[in-house]
């Protein structure tokens, strides 16, 4: 996916031309109609022997503007899934990158050779404003460290921690990704929403390799710069979203529990800074419903 990637792209084409591999790779590119130099520069990376570098055909206009402008920002992530003709699917956004050679080949080996998996992701370093922390920052273990069994993740642990996975970590296995639900026109995240089809569906789980190959930027994507109370927005409608989705009461139940814990911390701490009163936290939260509705209906 990309979008306005112009000064971050060049990285994330190296990371991926430089991959060493025993299998030929689909390189399925989106760009969600950027204005600057982003698909002039993926343009300049040749095709090899291993890698195909396919640009998905977009105009102003056309059919996938179309339903662009019907289904929203998500509608890239899914369509870039749809065009994906490939055994297994590697994510990067234009704004990462994998600074591993044997990234894609390590990935392809565990999943092979492991069927009960439908994922796996790796560590990676998070780079903030500019800067690639090499310390053991990392939202994986923070999240995950209460889970007693860490060989294998299952849909419970992603509805009870939320998404712990970076997104340029994952590679899933395509034949395990059924239909897409209705619900992802109105979430507003792809890939923690894909990473529940994967385990929910299938009963099958997810895999963290231990070893860190890719680059993370913080803060720059559309969903880590938004504001806090743009992200409890954003958080509430793809948690309804998902909610929707599921099956299981338990798992529903799971994310209820969740959600409603979320939301009292964001109360307490807000009350707590007398930066709103009560009346208007429920205000707000009235405010984040309607906003939901509307946009849905």
């Amino acid at each position: 996916m990309t979008y306005m990637h112009e000064s971050f792209v060049n990285q994330a084409m190296d990371g991926i031309m430089m991959q060493k591999t025993d299998f030929k790779i689909e390189v399925v590119v989106g760009d969600d109609f950027s204005t600057d130099r982003t698909l002039e520069i993926i343009k300049s990376y040749k095709n090899t022997e291993s890698i195909d570098v396919k640009i998905l055909k977009r105009e102003k206009g056309d059919e996938y503007w179309r339903k662009r402008q019907k289904l929203g920002r998500l509608y890239n992530f899914t369509n870039i899934l749809e065009n994906c003709t490939g055994k297994y699917i590697a994510l990067l956004d234009g704004d990462d990158y994998w600074t591993d050679p044997l990234k894609l080949q390590k990935q392809v080996d565990f999943l092979e050779a492991n069927k009960e998996y439908s994922l796996c992701y790796h560590r990676v370093n998070l780079e903030i404003n500019g800067i690639v922390d090499t310390d053991e920052n990392d939202i994986t273990e923070k999240r995950y460290k209460n889970i007693p069994d860490k060989t294998k993740i299952g849909i419970d642990d992603l509805l009870k921690q939320g998404n712990f996975i970076h997104t340029p970590s994952v590679m899933f296995k395509k034949t395990d990704l059924k239909e897409i639900p209705f619900e992802t026109k109105y979430s507003t995240v792809g890939d923690y929403f894909l990473y529940i089809m994967l385990t929910a569906d299938n009963n099958k789980f997810i895999k963290k390799l231990q070893d860190k190959m890719a680059v993370y930027r913080r803060g720059v994507g559309v969903y880590s710069s938004l504001k806090s109370i743009d992200m409890s927005y954003s958080m509430l409608q793809y948690k309804i979203c998902i909610l929707s989705y599921l099956k299981e009461d338990e798992q529903k139940k799971i994310l209820l529990k969740q959600t409603i814990k979320h939301f009292n911390g964001i109360k307490k701490r807000e009350l707590n800074k007398k930066r709103i009163s009560d009346f208007t936290f429920k205000e707000l939260l009235t405010q984040l419903l309607k906003k939901i509705k509307s946009r849905v209906l």
